[in-house]
């Protein structure tokens, strides 16, 4: 998946899907805000075209490192994203 984006606001929905399904990303740094993203460990992230398209090209051409990079974003849905943890502190407010 790439996200290219150099403008925006609110949450990242199409790298939390792409996380989910264990695709790996290449972003920019506004692509990616707010997210528990991390370059080289969940993303790749680049902010001028060259280093873009190196990024782009390097999953690519390396698709054990594209698989270890979308396991690991999969595995931060599953830490911090999922309903089941993100729901987790109102059950502190309203016991079920």
């Amino acid at each position: 998946m790439i996200v290219p984006l150099h403008a925006g606001s609110g949450i990242r929905v199409k790298i939390l899907e792409a996380w989910s399904r264990g695709m790996p990303v290449v972003s920019t740094a506004i692509g990616c805000e707010g997210l528990r993203a991390h370059h080289g460990e969940n993303i790749w992230i680049a902010d001028d075209p060259e280093g873009f398209a190196r990024a782009v090209i390097a999953m690519l051409r390396d698709p054990g490192e594209a698989r270890r990079i979308g396991e690991a974003g999969r595995e931060t849905v599953r830490a911090f994203y999922d309903y089941r943890v993100a729901y987790r502190p109102l059950d502190a407010v309203y016991p079920p």
